[in-house]
């Protein structure tokens, strides 16, 4: 080996030493750590869903597991999980896009700016008027009326959640909320001595969170989301995977495109198209080719949140830092 190889190579190894002794120490999980938080958050979320379930079929007591953590993509601490909550019992529904009749529903009061936290008194009546400041308008592309003329099963024919045949996002979301309460309030009772589950104010897009606080363990956030998993197809503006790509290949592409797409209860009257579960079947075969891609998009992530993004709302968001990853391996893989 001459000399100008070896200046030329020690650099790249002392960089990946550096990056080695970052990740090591500052991004990975702990196992032990890990292993303790699902130790306490299994059980709870299990008996918060079987008393919501108990009290309400229509939401299962079975979720899906979501989000950084269950991607392999979290840094830190095991300090946050995200869980969708299905829907249960349900026949297929009709999607109303963006090219439907306008709907002519709003709230029984004035609203002025799009709502992220919904007021217990207010309700959603029928209107003649045009439905923009005191209801809605058109959704946007990837968001969704849901219409539903046929509800055989018991348990849908109540009329609550609905305005006329549309399941309205808002309802779904107060109910469930509401469940959750008072799961909280009979689970609390029953959990070891200093342990304690309490409904948080944050607001996360559609997401309802609590915060479960334990003497021994970090404090621990979970996410919940109504969502509907429909077999809804692969929309066709989404343009995937792209012209010359290398990953993944043909038989992964029909694979994730027929996990489809389910729908979350994002907007007060509209359901957002959600990937989630795609998503989490592309990440999984991130480094077929032994690859160090999810290495690289914590270690980034990590980078953000320290330095790029610190004590302000984060300007590059999970999903960019997750589109730039599976992006990028699509062309080099």
């Amino acid at each position: 080996m001459t000399t100008k190889e070896t200046d030329n190579e020690l650099p790249d190894k002392k960089l990946n030493k550096d990056f080695g002794k970052y990740f090591a120490g500052e991004v990975q999980i702990n196992h032990e750590d890990t292993d303790k938080s699902l130790e306490i958050v299994k059980p709870i979320v299990n008996e918060i869903l079987k008393h919501i379930n108990e009290k309400d079929g229509r939401f299962s007591r079975l979720a899906s597991c979501v989000g950084s953590f269950w991607d392999h993509l979290k840094v830190g601490k095991a300090d946050e999980f995200d869980m969708n909550v299905k829907l249960h019992h349900i026949n297929t529904f009709h999607l109303q896009s963006t090219t439907g009749i306008r709907r002519r529903y709003g709230f029984d009061k004035e609203v002025t700016e799009e709502l992220k936290k919904i007021p217990d008194d207010i309700n959603v009546v029928p209107t003649d008027e045009e439905p923009t400041k005191f209801g809605h308008p058109e959704p946007d592309v990837g968001y969704h009326y849901l219409e539903w003329k046929s509800r055989t099963h018991d348990l849908w024919k109540e009329s609550d959640l609905f305005m006329n045949d549309d399941l309205v996002p808002f309802l779904v979301n107060r109910l469930f909320k509401n469940l959750l309460c008072d799961a909280i309030l009979t689970i609390n009772g029953t959990l070891k001595p200093g342990v304690n589950v309490q409904k948080t104010s944050r607001v996360r897009g559609p997401a309802t969170a609590i915060k479960i606080t334990s003497p021994d363990h970090h404090d621990i956030l979970v996410d919940f989301s109504v969502s509907y998993e429909c077999d809804a197809p692969w929309p066709s503006y989404i343009k995937w995977p792209h012209d010359d790509y290398k990953w993944p290949n043909k038989n992964k592409v029909a694979e994730i495109k027929c996990k489809g797409v389910h729908l979350v209860a994002k907007k007060p009257f509209y359901w957002m198209q959600s990937f989630a579960l795609a998503e989490r079947e592309l990440v999984k075969d991130i480094d077929v080719d032994n690859g160090c891609r999810k290495k690289c998009h914590r270690i980034m992530k990590k980078l953000r949140d320290d330095f790029w993004c610190k004590d302000q709302t984060p300007v590059l968001t999970s999903y960019h830092l997750k589109q730039f990853s599976t992006q990028g391996v699509s062309y080099t893989i």
